[in-house]
């Protein structure tokens, strides 16, 4: 996933680089503590619809390079309800056009337990819901120089969005097939 902002990637990898002040921007992520150098505890509260997910458990920096502006980082946690959560995540600032900075996200997500039922088929699209708060909330913190806090994406506003991107692609679906 990719968002571009207008801070200069300089500045974006100083926020990216700082995994707390970074993780303030992610939506639903709230760390407890730093358990060690570079590890964190904390929760990922998630609202999707009627499914309240809540997982408690830990990030680690895996690694930082300062020359592709480049983190890497894994979280796993769980809920009280069994389910479970894996997310190996690289995050990258790059040079765009005009001074601006391109956010490039990659993560590979694991579910286990009731979020994999009901998760697995919208965790793409909640994805890109979050990246693109996330990358909103990156933008108002370097520009306005506060760490700022991301939108709250709760069931309803997020169900709304999931909705309206899933009825977007079949519209563009169904006009491709007329064209052929």
């Amino acid at each position: 996933m990719i968002t571009t902002i207008s801070p200069s990637p300089e500045e974006t990898w100083e926020l990216l680089r700082d995994f707390p002040k970074m993780s303030r921007c992610m939506p639903g992520v709230e760390l407890a503590r730093e358990e060690g150098e570079d590890t964190y505890s904390g929760h990922v509260r998630v609202h999707l619809g009627p499914m309240r997910l809540n997982f408690a458990g830990a990030a680690r920096v895996l690694e930082r390079d300062a020359e592709q502006r480049t983190l890497r980082a894994v979280a796993s946690g769980r809920d009280a309800s069994g389910s479970g959560v894996r997310a190996d995540v690289v995050v990258r600032a790059e040079d765009a056009d005009s001074g601006k900075t391109s956010v490039h996200a990659q993560a590979k997500l694991y579910l286990s337990g009731r979020a994999a039922q009901f998760g697995r088929s919208l965790a793409g699209d909640v994805s890109r819901q979050l990246f693109s708060e996330f990358g909103a909330c990156v933008e108002r913190t370097l520009t306005t120089g506060e760490l700022a806090e991301p939108r709250r994406l709760a069931g309803t506003a997020l169900a709304w969005q999931l909705l309206k991107a899933r009825a977007c692609a079949l519209w563009k679906q169904i006009a491709a097939r007329r064209e052929k």
